[in-house]
């Protein structure tokens, strides 16, 4: 079966390419398996040993969506609605469609990549800062379905998965219509959102019947937090405690993948 992995990268007033680069070289030496790039300009791929494959696809989205840097935040524009396209992009058998704001420092994906599971996806979330309990990143929202992360996730190529990429297309061309149902009240389309109501409408509108999640939960620092420093397998942040804003108390983790929010600060430190 051939295996690879599928980033999404557009550059807008951010170089989500350069981020891109970034993630790709740690996916290489962590896992080793080919990658394929979708993006809207091959020209911006400077580095292209990290990519066994470009795909050029324009992304229409015009959303506009605020940026954190700790304290500091701007507004950007924010292209986000081809990822349910991955089924049909992916040139693989079996892929893992990673974010490129997803920081890996071991071979946990390799691993997940080899169980028996035609779909995985993460559900449950560890906040390194611990002290922190952020309800949207458990259902999406208040009253509302769980909450699924877009983040990562490996699928097969099957009838079954091509149904829910083919739900997930129909729910982003009708989504001011499912957000009004879901009672979402931000009008951005996002993408955790998509996939946690097609996995609702595919397992009958009750509880996840119908696919896998990954062993464990995936980690995550906010874009409140700081990615300080970064050695071998190592991370260093630091992560503001919500009882006491603007107090940061230093984290270090070792082969640990980390869903790092403040992209502002893995260009700063990784590049």
């Amino acid at each position: 079966m051939k295996k690879g992995i599928l980033l999404f990268a557009y550059n807008t007033e951010f170089d989500y390419v350069n981020l891109a680069v970034i993630c790709a070289k740690r996916l290489k030496k962590h896992l080793g398996l080919p990658i394929t790039l979708v993006t809207d300009n091959k020209k911006l791929i400077k580095d292209s040993e990290f990519f066994d494959n470009v795909i050029e696809l324009e992304d229409l989205s015009n959303q506009q969506k605020r940026f954190y840097n700790g304290i500091d935040s701007q507004v950007f524009t924010w292209k986000n609605l081809t990822r349910v396209y991955s089924y049909d992009l992916s040139p693989y058998d079996k892929t893992l469609v990673v974010d490129v704001d997803y920081i890996v420092n071991s071979d946990f994906l390799l691993k997940c990549m080899d169980l028996q599971a035609d779909f995985l996806i993460f559900k449950e979330y560890n906040d390194l800062a611990k002290t922190r309990k952020n309800h949207q990143f458990e259902y999406i929202t208040n009253f509302g379905i769980p909450f699924y992360w877009a983040t990562v996730f490996v699928f097969e190529k099957n009838k079954k998965n091509e149904i829910f990429f083919n739900l997930l297309k129909f729910i982003k061309e009708n989504w001011d219509y499912y957000r009004l149902i879901y009672e979402i009240s931000d009008t951005k389309f996002r993408n955790d959102f998509a996939f946690s109501i097609a996995i609702h409408i595919i397992s009958g509108y009750t509880t996840n019947s119908f696919y896998n999640t990954f062993p464990g939960k995936i980690h995550l620092v906010q874009d409140r937090d700081f990615l300080i420093k970064s050695a071998e397998n190592s991370l260093l942040f630091l992560v503001e405690d919500e009882r006491c804003q603007n107090n940061y108390s230093p984290i270090l983790v070792n082969n640990l993948d980390v869903h790092v929010m403040n992209k502002f600060n893995i260009l700063e430190v990784l590049s």
